[in-house]
């Protein structure tokens, strides 16, 4: 199986193409990088307000997380980075955190 390269890419392509040349040998791979970036956001929130007042709320701070991956995979799919078939797993996940988070009291 041969995978694409950068002499796939022709003089007209843009940003976005190079951007989106690792999906085409992985399907999930800026899913699997915006999962490690909520990873590192809920977590630096976590420690930063349990440093500050003395215990934290890990499953805000994962709400919060989510709200920046919500972000983050809209724009990667408006610029054809994110897949549509991980952009639904993406928002679903995030949305199942923050409706927890909103009903937990």
């Amino acid at each position: 199986m041969a995978y694409p390269n950068l002499t796939s890419l022709n003089v007209n392509s843009s940003v976005a193409d190079l951007l989106a040349l690792p999906n085409s040998s992985f399907p999930y791979f800026w899913t699997l990088i915006l999962f490690g970036l909520g990873a590192i956001v809920a977590l630096s929130a976590y420690f930063k307000e349990k440093a500050s007042t003395g215990r934290g709320n890990l499953l805000s701070s994962m709400a919060v997380a989510s709200l920046a991956i919500i972000v983050l995979a809209t724009l990667g799919s408006l610029m054809k980075i994110v897949t549509y078939t991980a952009l639904i797993p993406l928002v679903v996940i995030c949305m199942v955190l923050i409706a927890i988070w909103f009903f937990s009291g």
